[in-house]
């Protein structure tokens, strides 16, 4: 950004005001140039066409006018006025031209890049596909996130628009095309109750009838379409300890307690950013046993959608129309109705800060694995692996 500086020569006990700012180019370059003046009046105005000059030439909005202005007021030189001629006004990208850029950045599977053509080019007819990207600010944003809810289009979905319309520009800015992303900040806020989703807990008969299925599939199935074998670890290590997805998806083979059946969420690891420590129900252990190495994570590195996709349709599969979250909300009810875990002993499983006051005073030690009194953690000892 143009400024305004004072000097004092001390040789000849003079004041002057130095201006400094840059020239950009339509190739990508950039100087940076300083002009002075005797008095703060002229400084002022100067500074005042240098910024001009530097926010138009850094988004290629300079028109003829312009450079004519700034070259009779001495920020420019002769050859500089060329450089800056060279690409008229027409030629500027308009958003039609970022979105097929924005485009070719999708590695996608090809049903969700149909959807995404979809959004893009009901984004690009409300906001206009010949309109330059160097004129859209955050009002254009609100006025798009208006004009789909005067269709009806769900706070859920009206998200996924912004997403595309803030990765575009994003885009862009990172080609060095524009200084910053007008929509970095766009949010449709709070989703409306009508339309939040609806938590479903099952009951410890339905958990069972899910891992059960699981198993099954891992028999008869193979590939990504069950995680290669690892769907039923995943269901029950979400179901028996309640870990969120990126929680599970982290876990190492080195935060398992082998004696005390503990698995520990390591502080970087929890939303919340604090460490806990979570039981492993008989089932869960023994699964994880016949599988134990010394080090790495525990489940291998799947893509977070592939893992929520290949659960998503196991609960389809069983006639159950959950989210994979929902685990998480089953187990913080079956703990306390099924185990007998007290609000803050189940709290201190699932690191929720709801009971703020009550573990402000109290600090329970949970030693027991309360996990075990889950119905859908028992095994028979004779199905005991070792």
């Amino acid at each position: 950004m143009a400024y305004l500086t004072k000097t004092e020569d001390h040789r000849y006990n003079l004041v002057r005001y130095r201006v400094r700012y840059r020239i950009y180019f339509p190739d990508g370059s950039w100087v940076a140039r300083s002009r002075r003046y005797e008095t703060l009046a002229v400084g002022r105005v100067k500074v005042e066409l240098a910024s001009a000059l530097e926010s138009r030439t850094r988004q290629l909005q300079q028109s003829p006018e312009d450079i004519k202005i700034w070259k009779n007021e001495g920020l420019l030189t002769a050859q500089e006025a060329e450089r800056l001629d060279l690409v008229p006004a027409p030629q500027r990208k308009t958003l039609e031209q970022a979105m097929d850029e924005y485009r070719a950045t999708w590695v996608v599977s090809p049903q969700e890049a149909s959807i995404r053509e979809g959004r893009v080019r009901i984004i690009t007819q409300i906001l206009g596909a010949k309109t330059p990207i160097v004129e859209f600010n955050y009002g254009h944003g609100e006025f798009l996130k208006t004009k789909l809810r005067e269709r009806k289009v769900k706070v859920v979905t009206i998200r996924r628009y912004l997403q595309d319309l803030r990765r575009c520009f994003r885009h862009q800015v990172r080609l060095q095309v524009l200084p910053y992303n007008p929509f970095a900040e766009l949010s449709t806020g709070r989703v409306p109750p009508a339309e939040r989703p609806k938590q479903t807990r099952l009951t410890n008969a339905q958990v069972i009838e899910v891992l059960t299925k699981a198993g099954d599939r891992i028999q008869k199935e193979s590939g990504a379409r069950v995680l290669h074998g690892w769907l039923l670890v995943f269901l029950l290590l979400v179901f028996g300890t309640g870990l969120r997805r990126k929680e599970a998806m982290l876990a190492r083979w080195e935060h398992v307690d082998w004696v005390n059946r503990f698995l520990v969420v390591p502080a970087e690891n929890a939303k919340d950013g604090e460490e806990r420590r979570v039981g492993l129900g008989r089932r869960l252990f023994n699964e994880l046993l016949a599988r134990r190495e010394e080090e790495g994570l525990i489940l291998p590195r799947y893509h977070p959608a592939t893992i929520t996709g290949a659960v998503t349709k196991h609960f389809a599969a069983c006639g159950l129309p959950m989210r994979l979250h929902d685990t998480r909300h089953t187990y913080a009810t079956l703990l306390q109705e099924d185990a007998g875990a007290r609000p803050d002993q189940a709290m201190q499983r699932t690191g929720h800060g709801d009971l703020a006051m009550l573990t402000r005073y109290t600090h329970p030690q949970v030693d027991e694995v309360l996990e075990d009194r889950l119905g859908f953690m028992q095994e028979d000892e004779k199905e005991t692996r070792h």
